[in-house]
């Protein structure tokens, strides 16, 4: 059994991905041809875009993506009131975890 042994996890490959590239020679990390270094000026929103569409997107693409992005954040009212009221009774995240389930069933 001649089996190479690596220390650390330097040369283990453990998958493959068309997403991001890793190049720790030149210290780079590359999502979708966009170094980080240029994608930590984005929002959430265009960095959602970008792995939606394979692409950052232009200004108006920007504009109707965030209105249509926008419309799933209402919360209805009764969700809201419940996490307000329970969340003084329990855990902050149990409320918001329960709430959310409630809001699967709306």
């Amino acid at each position: 059994m001649n089996e190479k042994i690596y220390r650390g996890l330097d040369g283990v490959c453990i998958d493959t991905t068309k997403l991001s590239k890793v190049d720790g020679l030149n210290g780079q990390l590359i999502y979708l041809g966009y170094n980080v270094d240029e994608l930590v000026q984005c929002n959430f929103e265009e960095i959602t875009y970008l792995f939606l569409y394979k692409r950052l997107p232009n200004k108006d693409e920007l504009k109707n993506f965030e209105n249509e992005v926008k419309q799933s954040y209402d919360i209805p009212e009764d969700i809201l009131e419940y996490i307000k009221s329970s969340a003084k009774k329990t855990i902050p995240w149990a409320s918001c975890e329960h709430a959310y389930q409630c809001y699967q069933l709306v």
